[in-house]
C-alpha cells in the first residue's frame, strides 16, 4: 500500500507543481514560438527537473557498464535531446487545459510519486504520474512517467535501448534517437 507523503516547500510535487506551469506557459504561446522555441524554453525546465543522466543509465541496462565514459556522455546526450523534443513536440498548444496534482505518494523509500492529470477543455482527463528521487539528498528529480497512469516510459524505453544496444550497438541507438530527434523537429515545425 502507498502512503500518503506530506506536502512541503521543496517537495516533489513543488517540483512537479513547477515543471506543469513552466509546460502550461509554452502551451500557451506554443504557436508563437513555434518548435525551436518551445524546445529552448522547455530545455533549461526538463534539466533541471528529470535525472537524465540516471534515466540514460538505466535504460541502457547492463550495457552502460560496457561504454566508455564519451560513449555514456554521447548517449546521455542524445537521451536528454529527445527528452526535451519529445516535450516540445507534444505540448504544442494550448486550448484551456490545466494540470492538477492529485497526490504526493511514497511508493517505496527514497522515492515519491506525485499523481497528476492534465485537463482537456473538454473535461477529459490524462493520468500523468511522476517518479521522483532525490539523489545524495539534492532536490527531487523525476527519473520515470507513467502515461495513463500505468505505461513506464523508463521500462519501454530499457527494453528498446537494451535491445538495440546489443543487435546494434552504441552508433546503432545513437542513429535511431538522432533519427527520432529529427523527425519530432520536422513534423512540429
Amino acid at each position: 500500500m502507498l502512503a500518503a507523503a506530506p506536502v512541503s516547500a521543496g517537495s516533489a510535487t513543488t517540483v512537479i507543481s513547477d515543471f506543469n506551469k513552466n509546460l502550461l506557459t509554452v502551451m500557451q504561446s506554443a504557436e508563437k514560438l513555434g518548435y525551436d522555441g518551445r524546445y529552448a524554453k522547455l530545455k533549461p525546465s526538463v534539466k533541471a527537473t528529470f535525472d537524465l543522466d540516471f534515466m540514460t543509465r538505466y535504460s541502457a541496462g547492463r550495457h552502460w557498464k560496457t561504454l566508455s565514459k564519451d560513449q555514456q556522455a554521447q548517449l546521455v546526450n542524445a537521451f536528454s535531446r529527445l527528452t526535451i523534443a519529445t516535450y516540445a513536440d507534444r505540448f504544442k498548444g494550448y486550448s484551456g487545459e490545466k494540470f492538477q496534482i492529485l497526490k504526493e505518494e511514497t511508493p517505496r523509500k527514497g522515492t515519491r510519486l506525485v499523481r497528476t492529470e492534465l485537463v482537456k477543455a473538454d473535461g477529459e482527463r490524462i493520468k500523468i504520474n511522476y517518479l521522483l528521487r532525490a539523489p545524495k539528498k539534492e532536490h527531487w528529480k523525476i527519473i520515470d512517467i507513467f502515461v495513463k497512469g500505468t505505461i513506464s516510459e523508463l521500462s519501454t524505453k530499457r527494453s528498446e535501448y537494451s535491445s538495440t544496444l546489443k543487435n546494434k550497438g552504441l552508433n546503432g541507438l545513437l542513429a535511431i534517437l538522432e533519427k527520432k530527434i529529427s523527425v519530432l523537429g520536422a513534423k512540429s515545425s
